[in-house]
């Protein structure tokens, strides 16, 4: 039987799930984007989402609460709904998965999809994977029957609150790994900072709600190389150009998360010397060299 699938969101990352679904010849697939000229004879989505089996949200995570406002009178309760956005609200201080849970009608289900999914490789074919992170067992087993016939391994958690919060935590620290980057840090030392970040990072999951063993699944330390070594990644080019002192636009899911991360951690951000300094060099302005040789002395 035909699953109907619907994608809000038409960006990069929006067109490599619609292709990667596209690999299952029992899938039709529907985008819709805010901006009307990303997608061909596009139709109302009064037409595509009453009949969505799953509605991807492939969005920034600042549009994900317009969106589901958007959507929810025409959503039924049978459709997964499933998000790749990434983020923490900069009022609420909420991660995606409270957004979800807290603005989707309460039967609904929904799930995260996050992990080593970047959006380039996904459109050549080279594959990819992610965690499914939802409440109902049954609704994972839907997801991954969707993607069987793709390159994209799915596996299943039930720590949505950690992996939401993994979303957030991997966009930050990846801007550690672009500033190692301009500051023309070694293996070595990548290695050191590498291992550092996943410290504190298994320290700071359960203070989030979410459980330190998540961080060893592909929404954690799998997401996070393919985002820290990626050079294409926005949020390890912030880091390169703040080591690297050039001009440029702070754009990032990192440098967005950061503020509220921080606000939400209070006092505790000085518990984790590598997270007060990127927030120290992104927010503060402080020098990159200054702060991170700082790091390798202590």
């Amino acid at each position: 039987m035909v699953k109907q699938v619907t994608i809000i969101g038409a960006g990069a990352i929006g067109k490599a799930i619609g292709k990667t679904l596209s690999e299952n010849q029992e899938t039709k697939i529907h985008f819709w984007d805010v901006v009307k000229n990303k997608v061909r004879n596009q139709r109302p989505l009064a037409d595509i989402v009453p009949t969505a089996d799953f509605l991807f949200l492939c969005l920034p995570s600042f549009a994900t609460p317009a969106a589901i406002k958007n959507i929810k009178p025409f959503l039924k309760k049978e459709t997964i709904v499933i998000s790749v956005s990434k983020g923490i609200d900069k009022k609420s201080k909420k991660f995606i998965s409270q957004i979800l849970k807290e603005s989707l009608p309460a039967s609904q289900n929904f799930a995260l999809l996050y992990g080593p999914m970047l959006a380039s490789e996904l459109m050549r074919n080279q594959g990819g994977a992610a965690v499914a992170a939802t409440t109902k067992k049954s609704a994972f087993e839907k997801i991954k029957k969707i993607f069987s016939h793709s390159g994209l391994l799915v596996s299943y958690s039930s720590d949505v609150v950690g992996v939401g919060a993994l979303g957030v935590l991997k966009n930050v620290y990846a801007i550690s790994l672009g500033i190692a980057d301009g500051l023309g840090w070694q293996n070595n030392r990548k290695g050191f900072l590498t291992a550092k970040i996943l410290e504190e990072i298994f320290r700071l999951l359960p203070l989030l709600g979410g459980r330190a063993q998540t961080t060893l699944t592909p929404a954690g330390v799998g997401d996070l190389i393919a985002t820290g070594f990626c050079p294409t990644s926005h949020n390890q080019q912030l880091g390169r150009q703040l080591a690297l002192r050039l001009a440029g636009s702070k754009e990032s899911e990192g440098y967005y998360s950061l503020p509220p991360l921080a606000q939400k951690l209070d006092k505790r951000i000085k518990n984790f010397p590598l997270l007060s300094t990127i927030y120290q060099v992104v927010i503060k302005n402080q020098d990159a060299k200054i702060a991170f040789s700082r790091l390798i002395k202590n």
